[in-house]
């Protein structure tokens, strides 16, 4: 099989809104000496439980990393990406590519995200995209058929309206896939859902 019908290759805008909410599990028990809860522990438990219920829904930031211009991160084997003042650039496998942040094609001073995807048969792939607009990113989060993942984030020094952000994914089809762009309060800025090839 060669490579051309080995991968698969697009570029989306993100330009849609709605709301995600992360989620988490824990639970809390108390019991006094004689098998029932005491009132204190009951109340100790309540709030305890009260507690656990605000963490959940506290949204999960996703790591940015700061890098310098030009320098190289290295999300697998065979994967690389950097940035420059100029926009994003990745090299996947055997071929490099560039989304350009002044080249006019995209409106920094709304929320945002391109994406961009390289998919492979037999071997991990590649989502990735700029993420843009006038209030810092708090969370990418992206979902294909193998589930959802938050994605890396890199920005370089001093940039608050532009970085980008990526993720591999699993070898072979992904079905349905989704980008939502969060905010540092967990609100929801960009959402888009890219139908399956």
């Amino acid at each position: 099989m060669n490579r051309m019908n080995r991968m698969k290759k697009y570029a989306v805008a993100v330009t849609v809104t709605a709301a995600l909410v992360g989620t988490a599990t824990a639970s809390a028990h108390a019991v006094g000496t004689a098998g029932a809860p005491s009132a204190r522990t009951a109340e100790a438990a309540e709030a305890a439980g009260a507690a656990q219920v605000a963490q959940a829904a506290a949204p999960a930031h996703s790591p940015v990393r700061v890098v310098a211009p030009g320098e190289v991160v290295r999300p697998a084997a065979g994967i690389r990406l950097w940035l420059t003042e100029e926009g994003k650039h990745w090299f996947t496998y055997d071929q490099e590519n560039f989304r350009s942040v002044v080249d006019g094609n995209l409106d920094l001073s709304v929320p945002g995200a391109s994406f961009q995807l390289e998919s492979y048969d037999d071997r991990p792939g590649f989502a990735s995209g700029v993420y843009y607009g006038p209030k810092p990113v708090g969370r990418v989060e992206y979902t294909n058929a193998h589930g959802a993942t938050v994605a890396q984030l890199v920005k370089l020094p001093g940039k608050r309206d532009w970085g980008a952000w990526y993720a591999v994914v699993p070898a072979g089809e992904l079905g349905e896939q989704t980008i939502v762009l969060y905010d540092k309060a967990g609100n929801v800025l960009e959402k888009r859902t890219i139908p399956t090839p």
